[in-house]
Parts: C-alpha cells; structure tokens; sequence
C-alpha cells in the first residue's frame, strides 16, 4: 500500500515547504479543470487527502508513528488455550455477530469489571471474558470453537432428548411403585392374620438329617410345612391352620391331636419382600433423578415377579 508520502512523490525527510510545492505541482497536474481524465481525478483527491494530513504537524507525527507501527515486526500470537464453555455467551453475543459486535461486547463487560480489582470471583469472572474474547477476535480460532460448541450442543440435544424421555416415565414409574407396594404388604397380612383350619392329604413326606438334627418335610394338599418330629408314614390327613391366600402353614395336627412344632421356613420370602418395600419407597424420593426413578421401578418390578412367584410357589407347589 502506498503512503502519502509517495503519493507526493517525497521521502519521509521532506520538509514542509517540500510538501506544499509537491502539492501546488501535482493539483496542476491533476486538477478535473485541467484534464477529463477520471484516473487523474483520483489521483487529484488522494494528493489533496495526503497533503491535508502531512501539511500539518501534529497529524503528520501521528502518521509518522502509525507507518513506524506497522512495520515493526508482528509477532506471532500465541494460539489461546481451548475456551471449556461457551465463549459466544459468555460475551453475550449470537453466532453470527460481527468482529464490531464482538468487540464492543468485550469492553462492554471487560471496563467495570477492570475498575473493581479487589473481589476475587470479579477477577476470575474477568479472566473468562478476556479468555472469550481471545478466542472470538480470530477468525480460525472462532472457527474451530464454533465446531466444537455446535458438537457439544450435538451431544446435550441428544442427551436432552434422553433425559425427556425419562422424565416422562418417571411419573409413571412413581406411580407403578406405589402399586407394587401392596405385595409386600398383601404377603405380611396374610402371613400374620388369622388363618383358617382345614384338612390336607400329604403327598410327600422327606426326612433328613442336618447337623445332628433330624427334621421332615411334608407336602400337603394345602401346603407344605417343615417339622422337628421323625413323622411315620402312613397318615392318612393333618389338621392345619393355614393363611387364606398364599397357604402359610401355622400349625400342624396328627390326626391323635398332638400338635407338631414347626419350623418357620419363609426367610427368603421375607428378605425379597423387605427388599420391594424399600425399592417401592425409594422410588418416590423427589431428590432421585428421572432415570434413577425408571431404573429403581425397574428392580422393583422385578422383586415383585419374585415375590409374587415364590409366594404362590409357597402355596401351590402340589
């Protein structure tokens, strides 16, 4: 690019008597009265704009100052380190706005938070403008942070989208739980209620021996139940007080009326019903997330296939 001085034809040492001869020589030459052409009419206008900046001094030593500036040597801008977030938002600004608009937004924020240098999170605050506008005033910096900005925003739209879904099944999840509650508590109320008295045909009767202690188990037409007493074969029916729906065996009676001590044999049954409850219960805290809540009723549901298998197993296993 040409400067005014040689526009003028002048070395940078001219004096200014220099310049406005230069000046009246070259308006003669130029001048639109003196020649049509439109190439020596531009020629004209860029004299004069050369001569009303160095006739002057103080213009001309800011011209100077300016020329002596851009040929020192540019050194080479170190690449900012990768902006972690948002750099367009943190300035405020849209995807599509100008290096003007870029700016003005930087010293927008930027000159308040310059003034108040005391409070520490303003300071840290500041670094993150400053570290913004690094990367949004070059173009391939911008570039490349515009990628990866629209790639994050790629990954939260899809994990937007997932976190919706679930969302949408957490209030049906919340609400499947406070079903399934009523198993475990339909087992303990037909466990501990009073049962009712029937007669039942054995079907099986196993005695074994486990660690010095003998003990039998008989099935029954209405269920089964483990006893501490060598049962001989040949009864032909026992007396049983049993729960009305899942068939738990409360007492035993030999057809002579003795009662026969039984050993309680539900731990399973008991443990994996607790187990429900808790997961029923855990499923309507407002602090789990949604797909806490849906992966939560989804154990539940299956703690409840269980339950519900072994209790009927419990009671039919005929």
């Amino acid at each position: 690019m040409r400067t005014y001085y040689q526009v003028l034809e002048l070395s940078e040492q001219a004096t200014a008597e220099d310049i406005r001869r230069a000046y009246l020589r070259l308006v003669r030459i130029t001048h639109p009265d003196r020649t049509p052409d439109p190439a020596a009419h531009q020629r004209y206008l860029l004299v004069n704009e050369a001569y009303d900046t160095l006739r002057q001094p103080a213009s001309r030593a800011r011209y100077d100052a300016q020329l002596a500036l851009q040929r020192q040597p540019v050194a080479p801008v170190a690449t900012p380190p990768p902006f972690p977030g948002n750099a367009f938002q943190v300035l405020r600004v849209p995807y599509a706005a100008s290096q003007t608009q870029i700016e003005q937004a930087y010293q927008r924020l930027a000159a308040p938070l310059r003034r108040n240098t005391t409070d520490p999170a303003l300071r840290r605050y500041l670094r993150t403008v400053e570290h913004a506008y690094a990367v949004l005033r070059d173009p391939r910096w911008r570039q490349q942070h515009y990628e990866q900005v629209r790639h994050q925003n790629v990954q939260r739209t899809a994990l937007d989208r997932f976190r919706a879904l679930y969302a949408g099944y957490a209030s049906v999840a919340r609400r499947s739980c406070r079903w399934l509650v009523l198993l475990p508590l339909l087992v303990w109320a037909d466990y501990w209620l009073p049962g009712r008295s029937v007669l039942a045909r054995p079907l099986l009767l196993q005695c074994y021996q486990v660690q010095g202690e003998r003990s039998c188990f008989v099935r029954t037409t209405e269920g089964p139940f483990l006893t501490t007493i060598e049962l001989p074969g040949g009864i032909e029916q026992y007396k049983l007080r049993i729960s009305w729906l899942f068939r738990f065996v409360h007492a035993a009676e030999l057809p002579s009326g003795e009662n026969l001590p039984l050993l309680i044999n539900q731990t399973t049954l008991a443990s994996m019903s607790v187990i429900l409850l808790l997961l029923c219960c855990l499923s309507q805290q407002r602090r789990l997330t949604a797909e806490g809540t849906v992966q939560v009723a989804i154990a539940a549901a299956f703690m409840a296939v269980l339950v519900l298998l072994l209790a009927i197993f419990n009671a039919y296993r005929y």
